[in-house]
């Protein structure tokens, strides 16, 4: 609720660790990094739908001192956070909290929970979560993404 206070400890916490982080968002772009970083990721028809997200739902990405991604996260058609990643050589810098915090502030914002999902076996981000008193709900969430075959490009049956 004070987005100032919140502010002022971000802006101590980096300027003690060196250049502060360009906080901005992402850009279609960034889509073929995100798509080779993305657990479900790595062929044309993923990196269509993270580019369709990117362009058209909010994200928040770090950016290095040349311009090129080194954290982030997107959010889907639901206003759920997802695909949060940060490049294993800028990992531990706090880059995951950052971004976690400025998303689900600017979903709060324009009047969205602030949610998402993460995969049973990443204890980091879990961890994250918990340190920022996310609660966990008691269920099992599974995505299915399916494409007609009309647009598939795949002979009808």
């Amino acid at each position: 609720p004070h987005e100032s206070e919140v502010l002022f400890v971000f802006v101590s916490f980096w300027s003690s660790k060196g250049p502060s982080p360009r906080l901005t968002y992402l850009s279609v772009a960034d889509a073929d990094l995100l798509n080779r970083t993305w657990s479900r990721g790595g062929n044309e028809q993923c990196l269509r739908y993270i580019a369709n997200l990117i362009s058209c739902f909010p994200s928040v990405c770090v950016r290095d001192e040349k311009g090129n991604p080194v954290s982030w996260s997107i959010t889907d058609q639901f206003a759920t956070m997802c695909h949060g990643y940060t490049l294993p050589e800028h990992r531990r810098k706090g880059y995951s909290r950052l971004v976690a915090l400025t998303l689900a502030r600017k979903l709060q914002s324009r009047g969205f929970p602030s949610q998402g999902n993460v995969l049973d076996d990443n204890t980091a981000s879990i961890s994250l979560l918990k340190s920022l008193h996310a609660e966990f709900l008691p269920c099992r969430f599974h995505r299915l993404i399916l494409t007609p075959a009309t647009f598939s490009g795949l002979p009808h049956l």
